[in-house]
């Protein structure tokens, strides 16, 4: 309900008053065919990742690879990324900008 209201800038309260269960089933179909708000924006740029691994050498890169995992709390001190696994993920051709 939220992820809705948000996306037709209104608030849940709104939502409630005026769209019938009827209505509300439908947005919830329509969501899973077409996503809708932050989850098609994630889909969006997984989808753009995938294509500039594949021209930079992974040529097995799928959107999926660079989904968030939204289910999973963000760390607050994340393990820095090797070398390696930066080549591995996004292809040979891409160092690593040293500052």
């Amino acid at each position: 309900m939220f992820r809705l209201a948000l996306a037709l800038g209104k608030t849940v309260g709104e939502l409630e008053e005026t769209l019938s269960p009827t209505e509300f089933l439908e947005w919830q179909l329509f969501n899973v065919s077409w996503p809708i708000g932050e989850r098609r924006l994630d889909l969006n740029f997984a989808q753009l990742c995938a294509v500039i691994a594949q021209v930079n050498g992974n040529r097995n890169a799928r959107p999926i690879d660079f989904m968030l995992a939204t289910d999973q709390p963000l760390q607050e001190n994340p393990e820095e990324i090797s070398d390696e696994d930066l080549a591995a993920t996004f292809g040979t051709n891409v160092r690593r900008i040293k500052r």
